[in-house]
């Protein structure tokens, strides 16, 4: 039987180093902190060979890190929608419930811009 407690043992070594560079806003995986933390959480093992296999996901986990940074550069992935972006969804559904045409909604919409 697999040892899934090991496995996700040295999957948290390897988030914990991802997690270290990308708050020090390095994208490189530094091999002494990836086996320092292997040393964390596992045993008696090759730390040689154990930080050679997952050193490539840790590099692919750090791209994939800078890459979300870049399209969601606050951290971020859900928006909350503005108060404006609210009243509009809000008086887009009312404009459906109630069948309104283009004409009928440019004029709603031109009389509340007035207020």
């Amino acid at each position: 039987m697999l040892n899934v407690q090991e496995y996700f043992a040295a999957l948290q070594a390897v988030f914990d180093t991802v997690k270290e560079s990308a708050w020090q806003e390095e994208y490189t995986t530094d091999r002494a902190k990836l086996e320092r933390n292997f040393k964390l959480y596992l045993e008696d093992k090759d730390w040689n060979k154990l930080v050679s296999f997952f050193m490539p996901y840790a590099e692919h986990f750090l791209l994939k890190f800078e890459e979300l940074k870049e399209a969601f550069g606050d951290g971020k992935l859900i928006k909350s929608p503005s108060v404006a972006e609210l009243e509009d969804a809000i008086n887009g559904l009312v404009y459906t419930l109630y069948g309104l045409n283009e004409k009928d909604v440019d004029v709603i919409e031109d009389f509340l811009r007035r207020f």
